[in-house]
């Protein structure tokens, strides 16, 4: 009786949201649908790096292409993107999976399943590959478009997003469950002051600092390279490497609300991930008894904090933390799902926390310097990278697992509607001796990379 009573509550709510969505998608059905074009061309070229003996290097050139069609309560999004000249670096902070130089970064449709009468908030559902939000950064291109914070990278799945206006205040909630949650980390490599050269490096595997000091393996959200260029899953879902039966889960919330003549801009997010796979077996799928994959749970989350004034001065801050759990080893498959083993007792945390502050002379009144409606640009902040070890392990819980870095940025341009062009001056510091002078042929505890950025977003 109780099923059947159940059973038919799930009915009649399933006919009424058929007929709501119904009526909404008739609401909107005579709207004339609308596509927009999107471009974005992205370049960087070293002017000079202490750790290479050669300089004047592209560093990174990204070329996005994508377009959004919309009509009525549906919304279709679709972006390429094209990467060349990368300078060592084996993916992109919320660019593409790792390893591809060439793939679709965002391909997804949007419904809107409800929108208020007055039009003050909506709730939609996203299925497909979309970018989850993240933590906003302030500052110059070091900070905001290489050394960026937001370790989300496109994630395939399914995603419900509320948007709302309560007041002055514009409210935002993501909840998106996806094939596997991959995110980037900076961490110094586990080294001591008395190590071989070839591991005194400080490796970056952020949105493209790449080789820029001394190769930067790639550390994904495990602190190691991902097996089939995923985590948790692999690229092609027949593969055994994809059988975890794990999902991911990322959630955010969002908020600008007025404060004074501008807004203050909230945002915290949150991903996790239960045998996140780090590793695969030489045969590329889960492994056998000599050569088998690991796994991870893994946590991260984000925050930022900052004060937008009329989009002329901005400045925050920000923190992002991960902590990648004890490794376990792949032991068997039992009915598509995977065991692994006990924990190896070693745990990994990374963080990142940083301030930071961008503006253009608008706020002065300067403009129409060279042409109309230009203006100079400017921005820097201080930022730390922090890699913690604990439990057991060839590191733990010592000085060579809390070898901080601390980066100090400037940098200055010019814009004019979407063009855009920047030099940065990045200084670097650390507690060991971990940046290779190639001068030298010796290792420092600083760094110094100076670098041009250009542009155009439209």
């Amino acid at each position: 009786m109780k099923k059947t009573v159940l059973r038919s509550l799930l009915l009649a709510t399933a006919v009424a949201s058929s007929f709501s969505l119904s009526a909404l998608a008739d609401t909107h059905s005579s709207e004339a649908g609308k596509f927009t074009p999107s471009l974005n061309v992205e370049g960087r070229y070293t002017t000079f790096d202490s750790t290479r003996k050669t300089n004047f290097d592209f560093l990174s050139q990204r070329f996005r292409l994508g377009g959004q069609y919309s009509q009525g309560a549906f919304v279709a999004v679709g972006e390429a993107e094209f990467r060349g000249n990368n300078y060592g670096e084996t993916a992109v902070s919320s660019d593409l999976t790792a390893g591809q130089s060439v793939g679709v970064r965002q391909a997804y449709l949007d419904y809107c399943l409800f929108r208020s009468d007055d039009s003050s908030a909506d709730f939609h559902v996203t299925a497909g590959r979309f970018i989850p939000h993240a933590a906003k950064m302030y500052g110059n291109d070091a900070l905001t478009g290489w050394f960026t914070l937001s370790g989300f990278l496109p994630e395939d799945g399914l995603g419900l997003t509320y948007d709302g206006k309560l007041g002055s205040v514009d409210l935002n909630a993501q909840f998106a469950v996806v094939n596997s949650m991959q995110v980037f980390l900076y961490s110094p490599a586990p080294t001591t002051n008395t190590a071989a050269l070839s591991t005194k490096t400080w490796q970056f595997n952020m949105s493209g600092a790449g080789a820029a000091f001394a190769g930067g393996t790639t550390f994904n959200a495990n602190g190691a390279g991902a097996g089939q260029g995923t985590m948790g899953r692999s690229t092609d879902p027949s593969s055994a490497s994809s059988n975890t039966a794990e999902k991911a889960y990322i959630a955010n919330v969002g908020a600008n609300m007025d404060a004074g003549a501008g807004k203050v801009e909230v945002m915290l997010a949150y991903g996790m991930q239960n045998n996140d796979i780090s590793s695969v077996g030489t045969n590329g799928t889960l492994g056998t008894t000599a050569s088998s994959a690991t796994a991870n749970d893994v946590n991260y989350g984000e925050l930022s904090v900052g004060y937008n004034y009329q989009n002329n001065l901005k400045a925050g801050l920000w923190y992002s933390l991960a902590n990648i759990g004890e490794t376990r080893t792949f032991t068997e498959s039992n009915g598509g799902a995977s065991k692994f083993g006990a924990d190896n007792g070693l745990k990994n945390q990374y963080s990142v926390a940083g301030i930071g502050v961008d503006g253009n002379s608008k706020l002065w009144g300067l403009t129409n310097i060279v042409s109309k409606d230009d203006m100079l640009t400017y921005g820097g902040g201080v930022e730390m990278f922090m890699h913690r070890q604990t439990g057991t392990g060839s590191y733990s819980d010592s000085d060579a697992a809390k070898n901080d870095v601390t980066m100090v940025t400037l940098g200055g341009g010019y814009a004019k509607g979407p063009w855009s062009a920047q030099l940065n001056l990045s200084y670097f510091m650390a507690e060991n001796s971990v940046f290779l002078n190639q001068g030298n042929n010796n290792y420092n505890n600083t760094a110094f990379l100076s670098y041009i950025s250009f542009g155009l977003s439209i």
